[in-house]
């Protein structure tokens, strides 16, 4: 039974940290090292897992002094990962109990593949069931998706943590929009990806989640993109999805609020 090492930045949350870290320490598969990265929290973060430190030595703590960013922690994480294997969580998301285990049969069963993520459904502040993000499954429907929208779910994610070195880890340039730009050098560099059609996430939703699309993040997007495009050679007309982050940018944030739920059934991804 192969090793798989979980991967997880920590910063200020607390409020919803206890059921992340519960859905990876109860999954079906046992065969784990969490590694967990403390951000420099000043909330109750630190508390929460040290309780349970203590009852799961699967458990791998990492204290940072001061605040470097998810990016960083990420390739932190990578490099004192014992696995080849590396699945990644965020603090305020939940995993399917079956999540880890289905991953690491779909990548032992299908070597030439080197990212593999799922479908998610999100879930609000309270835990309760909301639509489904669906993502393209094979190789190619990711390739043919990649340039109008992310097609894999970042914390839905399990890589092979060699595939993922060996094309420079994430972009330590990028606070945000890192897992985008990992995704282009990937297919860039050849790597193949797939997405099981399970909803194996459930994908935190709550009253913060437009406002942490700030405009910083938006004008990310645009570069990340542009870059990606480069990378991929994409012909000059499809240089038009490009106006969707723009058009994020200019628009006022009371405007882009109004308009979220009403542009989102447009998107690609999402099912009731």
């Amino acid at each position: 039974m192969e090793k798989v090492s979980v991967i997880m930045s920590v910063y200020n949350a607390d409020k919803f940290l206890k059921d992340a870290i519960e859905s990876i320490l109860n999954q079906t598969y046992s065969n784990i090292e969490f590694i967990i990265i403390d951000d420099g929290s000043t909330d109750n973060s630190k508390d929460i897992i040290k309780k349970y430190i203590k009852i799961d030595k699967r458990i791998v703590f990492i204290e940072n002094k001061k605040n470097i960013g998810l990016t960083k922690n990420l390739n932190k994480a990578i490099e004192l990962a014992s696995s080849n294997y590396v699945a990644r969580m965020d603090a305020d998301d939940v995993s399917d109990i079956t999540r880890i285990e289905k991953q690491i049969k779909f990548l032992e069963e299908n070597k030439e593949i080197s990212i593999v993520g799922s479908c998610a459904k999100y879930i609000n502040s309270k835990g309760e069931l909301e639509e489904s993000l669906m993502v393209p499954e094979d190789n190619t429907e990711i390739k043919n998706m990649i340039y109008k929208v992310n097609p894999l779910i970042h914390p839905s994610v399990m890589f092979k943590k060699n595939d993922i070195i060996s094309i420079g880890k994430y972009n330590e340039q990028l606070r945000k929009v890192q897992d985008y730009d990992l995704w282009f050098r990937a297919v860039a560099n050849k790597l193949k990806m797939h997405n099981i059609q399970e909803c194996l996430l459930f994908l935190r939703r709550d009253e913060t989640y437009n406002k942490r699309k700030s405009k910083e993040y938006r004008k990310i997007d645009l570069k990340v993109r542009k870059n990606g495009y480069k990378l991929l050679n994409l012909p000059i007309y499809k240089y038009i999805y490009l106006m969707v982050p723009i058009a994020l940018i200019i628009l006022p944030s009371n405007i882009i609020d109004k308009l979220f739920y009403k542009f989102k059934k447009f998107d690609p991804r999402m099912k009731k």
